[in-house]
C-alpha cells in the first residue's frame, strides 16, 4: 500500500443536514488486489468489493467515508 496520500478531497458533505463538511484522504493501493482507501475519520471500517464489472467502487467508497468510516474499495487485478 502506498504510504503517502495520493490526493486529499475536501468538501464532500455528510448526508445528514446540519453536519459540517469533512476532509477525506484517499490512498491508492497497488499489487495483486488494486484499490483505494478513503479515510473518513471514524473508528469503523468497511470493505467495498467490486462486482462483475471489475471496476473499483471509488464513488461508493467516498460516499461511505463521508459518513465517517474508513472505506477500502478493492478489486482483484486481472491475470496476465
Amino acid at each position: 500500500m502506498n504510504q503517502e496520500p495520493s490526493r486529499a478531497t475536501v468538501g464532500i458533505p455528510f448526508v445528514h443536514e446540519g453536519e459540517d463538511v469533512k476532509e477525506l484522504i484517499e490512498y491508492g493501493i497497488d499489487g495483486p488486489c488494486e484499490g483505494i482507501m478513503v479515510r473518513g475519520g471514524g473508528d469503523v471500517g468497511v470493505l467495498v468489493l467490486s462486482g462483475s464489472s471489475g471496476r473499483i467502487e471509488t464513488e461508493r467508497s467516498r460516499l461511505l467515508a463521508g459518513q465517517g468510516v474508513t472505506a477500502l474499495g478493492r478489486r482483484r487485478a486481472p491475470h496476465g
